[in-house]
C-alpha cells in the first residue's frame, strides 16, 4: 500500500483525467513496436566559415540514429451516459523500472509519452473508436 501522499496523488489526478458520464468499457491494440533508424540531415549552417561563399561550395551532412515505431492501431469501447463532445487522449509509458520493479503513479507519469489525440461527439450510450 502507498502513502497518504501517494494515495491523495492518484485521487487528485483522477478527478482532473476523470469524464463524468463517460467512461471507458474497453481498450484493445496491437503490440508497440519501437526501432532505431538512421536520418541524414544538413548541417552547413551550423559550420562557421570565413568566407560566406564557401557556404555554397560546400556541404556538410550529418547523421543520427531516431527512435521510430511500427504502424500499430487500437480500440477504445466507450460508455457515454448522455451527449457531448469529448477529446481522447492516448497515452504510452512504462509499468516498470529497469530493475523490473514496479512504478507507482507519479514515477509512470514523467515517462509517458502521448500517442495520440483526437475529438468525438459521444451520442449517448455505446461507442467504439479506432485509431492508428
Amino acid at each position: 500500500m502507498g502513502s497518504e501522499s501517494e494515495v491523495d496523488l492518484e485521487k487528485t489526478y483522477f478527478s482532473l483525467l476523470s469524464f463524468p458520464g463517460v467512461s471507458v468499457i474497453d481498450f484493445q491494440y496491437d503490440e508497440f513496436v519501437t526501432y532505431f533508424e538512421k536520418f541524414d540531415y544538413e548541417v552547413t549552417n551550423g559550420i562557421p566559415m570565413k568566407d560566406p561563399y564557401d557556404y555554397t561550395d560546400y556541404i556538410y551532412h550529418a547523421q543520427q540514429y531516431r527512435l521510430n515505431h511500427r504502424p500499430y492501431t487500437f480500440k477504445i469501447t466507450i460508455n457515454s451516459a448522455k451527449q457531448t463532445d469529448a477529446v481522447v487522449r492516448v497515452f504510452i509509458g512504462p509499468k516498470y523500472d529497469s530493475e523490473q520493479r514496479l512504478l507507482n503513479l507519479e514515477q509512470r507519469r514523467l515517462a509517458y509519452m502521448e500517442l495520440d489525440l483526437f475529438s468525438v461527439k459521444c451520442s449517448g450510450g455505446r461507442l467504439s473508436l479506432f485509431g492508428e
